[in-house]
């Protein structure tokens, strides 16, 4: 491998993968105090391109810091070799570097196109299977390009991008790019988002139009709501809870009632029959379990209780009788203090 170092012009740099590069501001800042501190560390990747100009391969974020501290230049390792092989290696992620799964699929998304590869092929160089080579690419092509810009731009993260933004633009491009907004402007956390699409996936229609019309305010409702299940819960307590679940059963039962007629039928085949019988024989066991059980304790407690009333109006009578014995023994003086 044929390579120099040398300090390059910056108007000589072509940016052809700029697009590709996420750009989030702490890690500007950082790059920048250093850059600014101790000069550049660590030269750019660059290939040679005629007219005496030069392809940045790798190190866009160093050469957008020497911009912004005013620079001409930039130190770069001129890499002497073809354009493709340049894309596979940082693809392949040969110099260990960290890549944000976009950054990674949309430089794999351009050197398809770029080099004209069909899926096999492409997954074949880079040495990964094809349907890791899928799905990033659907990353890309599924995400409207202003979805795009706020991912690169640092406004939403990867996470956001890859498992909520991407299949919601696949159903809905709109909703996928006024959410994307929402983020931008109102940023809300990791668990907020995954509790938002939760909710949007089991909504109809109607509900998803206004969740995604205010994300925040649904947020706000939702957890309004959820607290106030939880102090209704505390109130209840556990024989609340097991009265919940009870009624959730008896749900369950009538559906299932319901659904007897066309799920057990004549010609049936045997081994699907046995096993509908067989789970309903295991039900009724547990049922005829618990219905011992709280006969059981409900007998328990009812003979607890009379035994314990009983004792509570011998208990009174005696202190009653106590009282009044006190009353007529005691002095007169002693009974004006205890009236």
């Amino acid at each position: 491998m044929k390579t120099q170092i040398e300090q390059i012009d910056i108007h000589q740099i072509i940016l052809r993968y700029e697009h590709t590069r996420v750009y989030k501001e702490n890690s500007l800042n950082r790059l920048r105090r250093s850059m600014e501190r101790f000069d550049q560390i660590a030269p750019v990747l660059v290939i040679p391109a005629p007219n005496k100009q030069f392809v940045l391969v790798d190190g866009y974020l160093r050469v957008k810091i020497a911009k912004m501290c005013g620079r001409d230049t930039v130190l770069g390792l001129i890499w002497v070799t073809k354009e493709q092989e340049a894309l596979l290696s940082i693809i392949k992620n040969n110099d260990g570097r960290q890549w944000e799964i976009i950054e990674q699929a949309s430089l794999l998304n351009d050197y398809v196109i770029r080099f004209k590869l069909n899926i096999s092929q492409a997954a074949k160089q880079i040495g990964r299977d094809k349907s890791w080579v899928k799905r990033r690419l659907a990353l890309v092509r599924d995400l409207p390009e202003d979805v795009l810009d706020a991912l690169r731009s640092g406004h939403i993260s990867a996470w956001s991008a890859a498992r909520v933004l991407a299949p919601l633009a696949r159903a809905n491009k709109k909703h996928a790019q006024q959410l994307t907004s929402h983020l931008k402007n109102d940023p809300i956390s990791t668990r907020q988002l995954k509790e938002f699409f939760n909710c949007y996936k089991k909504s109809n229609h109607l509900a998803r139009s206004r969740m995604i019309e205010d994300p925040p305010l649904f947020l706000k409702a939702s957890l309004f709501k959820k607290q106030e299940q939880q102090a209704s819960e505390l109130s209840e307590g556990l024989e609340g809870k097991w009265l919940r679940d009870m009624n959730t059963v008896r749900a369950i039962l009538k559906r299932l009632r319901k659904n007897t007629v066309t799920v057990i039928y004549s010609g049936q085949e045997p081994s699907i029959r046995k096993r509908l019988v067989d789970a309903l024989h295991q039900t009724q066991n547990i049922f005829k379990h618990l219905n011992e059980e709280v006969t059981s304790h409900d007998q328990a407690g009812n003979e607890t209780g009379h035994k314990r009333d009983a004792k509570t109006r011998d208990v009174y009578k005696r202190n009653l009788q106590n009282t009044r014995s006190f009353k007529k023994h005691s002095t007169q003086g002693y009974q004006g203090q205890t009236q």
